[in-house]
């Protein structure tokens, strides 16, 4: 058996136990015996182990097994922290586990606080749908969609300290979809640029990049706004800027940017539509620190 205690896990119903069907089998996971007294801490910010995960092994299983269903212990952290809105990750081996950690690799996304964390799912059906989904792909689309990238980029926009923070990492997300695109060598994003030059031909810049994304997974392109407040933040050091002279201005594109880039991790794993809009836009203008207004 290997086994390990996991940390800030906040499944939608937080069942007392449930399992996840893998690749290489099933991962049984069980709430720690003080879950009920970490639960309230964890959703207010605080870390702590809220679930154990173990994986048995078969007596007669092939020696390979292990390392197999160890390298799933990342994407399945990953995949938890993204859908959950937590940082979701592994510090201490269970007693019984035949891997004994001395401390986590740096692949693992760190043991952070996230204060009252927003999933974009509504029930546990739609949290097992996802993660499964995503570790079963894991693999494939973290070499060409760079994945793991990707999520830990995500982590660190929603461990954010400003709005400005969220943003620098959410443009980063924007910008590695951008750039993933352009490696796919589709003309659609040259178009997309030509129509915007009146028909005369020119160089795809960020803006058709990511509509060419759009188009390739099917989901709606983004409004230009999200490109401009970006570029005032990147260029200017202000998320200010003439259009978007306020808070509540800045914040309509910021949250578009990041209900966009759910959209975008949903259609490339196939699974259609996001079940929750986590990004009202009264979120980043209640309750989030902002030094450009």
């Amino acid at each position: 058996m290997i086994g390990f205690y996991v940390v800030n896990l906040l499944p939608p119903a937080t069942p007392l136990q449930f399992n996840l069907q893998t690749p290489c089998g099933t991962w049984e996971f069980q709430q720690v015996p003080n879950f009920r007294q970490v639960h309230p801490a964890v959703l207010q910010g605080a870390t702590a182990n809220t679930y154990t995960m173990s994986f048995r092994l078969p007596v007669n299983g092939p020696p390979s097994l292990k390392d197999a269903a160890f390298e799933e212990l990342v994407p399945i952290c990953l995949a938890a922290s993204f859908v959950t809105g937590a940082s979701v990750t592994i510090k201490h081996s269970l007693e019984a586990s035949s891997i004994q950690f001395i401390t986590v690799g740096p692949h693992f996304p760190r043991d952070r606080g996230l204060a009252n964390p927003a999933a974009c799912v509504n029930t546990f059906a739609e949290f097992i749908a996802f993660v499964e989904r995503f570790v079963a792909q894991y693999r494939t689309l973290d070499a060409v969609e760079k994945l793991r990238l990707l999520m830990h980029f995500f982590i660190d926009a929603t461990a954010c300290w400003s709005l400005e923070n969220l943003y620098l990492s959410g443009s980063t997300l924007l910008q590695v979809v951008a750039d993933t695109e352009k490696s796919t060598g589709r003309p659609f994003a040259s178009a997309h640029a030509a129509q915007r030059n009146q028909g005369r031909p020119t160089n795809p810049g960020f803006f058709d990049l990511l509509a060419g994304a759009a188009n390739r997974i099917s989901i709606a392109p983004l409004t230009h706004d999200v490109v401009k407040v970006r570029n005032s933040l990147v260029h200017a050091g202000t998320l200010q800027s003439a259009s978007l002279p306020t808070q509540a201005d800045a914040a309509v594109p910021i949250a578009e940017a990041m209900h966009w880039f759910d959209q975008y991790v949903y259609a490339i794993l196939g699974l259609g539509s996001v079940p929750v809009n986590r990004y009202p836009v009264h979120l980043f203008t209640h309750g989030i620190n902002s030094f450009s207004f």
